[in-house]
């Protein structure tokens, strides 16, 4: 089955594909938070390291960049 948006399911590639894709945006938004520890990896899984204010300002901003840059959602009941 094909998708119309996102990877292909089971696509050994996609991973690559999709770490690629998020790079830069996840990068400008750290790159603007110096304090923020952090990386962007598979299945949309990021990880933010700080201070717990710094940490709320920096998921805000990518959930914003995320949703303007690449249509893509994070999934907030997941944090923790």
């Amino acid at each position: 089955m094909t998708c119309s948006k996102g990877g292909q399911q089971g696509d050994g590639f996609e991973t690559v594909r999709f770490a690629v894709t998020i790079h830069p945006s996840t990068g400008r938004v750290f790159q603007r938070h110096p304090d923020c520890k952090g990386a962007a990896i598979c299945d949309d899984d990021i990880f933010v390291v700080a201070l717990l204010q710094e940490a709320l300002a920096v998921v805000a901003e990518l959930k914003l960049i995320l949703k303007q840059d690449l249509d893509l959602d994070l999934d907030v009941p997941k944090f923790t």
